[in-house]
């Protein structure tokens, strides 16, 4: 690995083109070029380095990236952007080789960018109105698709994109709820406690299921004229939950069947196995004892697993 700085990586993805200060951060971060590289640099310090390559001050950049990244629906521009910096990157001589670091996950960088707003004090972007989004709702409403619910799931976690470049990203919560408001009318402080009830008493046995509408709106999305192609959010781990479904439909595996190993292990008390634990007891929470039966039979435990399902129970009944 060569010895160039951040400062210079920066200012020779300038000269080929990348100014914006939110892809020039992330690329720092995420590829190890340079001597930061090395040192794992970070947020702070790839924030500094493209500050002085734009010749500005470190806390306008640090704004301006908060400001474009700590959506997700930014950060997945962004991302985007930086995945195309590779062939950039290593045309620059002094860099050589090129690694990744980190994931690729809007979610990731959004949230890092999230978490740094918190250390610096920096207020965080208001919820604001997809308009990609607003037009595709009522594309899918004129088409018969008008569950409220179902619409506020495809938007946070669908990918649409269309055939005139533009992209209606998987958006935050908050920013699903007003972009769904605005198509209806109505209050968003008033539409999110009530989606947030319904969503909360669907039943895993019987009725509706707002994922379940999701899906079935992606296939009408798909046959939309401008749409180009429709992303599910899958491939995360641990996956999303939502309304007792994962985002296929089908009810998330146990944790006796995503690993093999017994309860005490310590498996569950780091790295995957932990987030995997944490995710399935939020579904497990959320179920009624009649739906819990119904989960069992479907995902039967071993005997050592069914004692652990006992404890935990006992534990929340405390």
């Amino acid at each position: 690995m060569s010895d160039i700085s951040w400062v210079e990586v920066a200012k020779e993805l300038m000269a080929r083109g990348e100014s914006a200060p939110e892809v020039l951060v992330l690329a720092l971060c995420w590829y190890g070029v340079g001597e930061e590289g090395r040192q794992g640099g970070g947020y702070p310090r790839a924030m500094a380095a493209v500050a002085k390559a734009l010749g500005r001050d470190t806390g306008d950049v640090e704004r301006e990236v908060i400001a474009r990244t700590a959506k997700r629906a930014g950060a997945a521009r962004a991302v985007r952007r930086v995945l195309n910096l590779r062939q950039a990157l290593e045309s620059i001589p002094a860099v050589g080789s090129v690694r990744e670091f980190g994931p690729a996950e809007p979610e990731f960088h959004a949230e890092m960018a999230r978490n740094y707003a918190m250390y610096l004090g920096v207020p965080l972007p208001e919820p604001e109105v997809s308009r990609q989004w607003v037009r595709l709702f009522q594309e899918l409403g004129a088409h018969g698709v008008v569950d409220i619910d179902a619409l506020f799931v495809l938007a946070r976690f669908w990918r649409v994109a269309l055939t005139a470049g533009e992209v209606a990203e998987a958006l935050d919560e908050e920013d699903a709820y007003v972009t769904v408001a605005e198509v209806l009318g109505v209050d968003p402080a008033q539409l999110r406690s009530e989606s947030v009830d319904r969503l909360a008493s669907v039943s895993l046995l019987s009725g509706p299921n707002p994922v379940e509408g999701a899906l079935h709106a992606e296939g009408v999305l798909a046959k939309l004229p401008g749409v180009l192609s429709v992303e599910r959010m899958a491939g995360r781990f641990p996956p999303v939950v939502i309304a007792k479904r994962l985002l296929d439909g089908r009810t998330p595996l146990a944790p006796w069947e995503q690993f093999s190993e017994e309860p005490g292990s310590l498996r569950w008390r780091m790295g995957p196995g932990e987030a995997y634990m944490g995710m399935w007891l939020g579904f497990w929470r959320s179920l009624e004892d009649e739906e819990r039966a119904a989960y069992l039979l479907e995902h039967s435990p071993t005997s050592k697993w069914k004692v652990w399902l006992k404890r935990i129970e006992a534990i929340s009944e405390r």
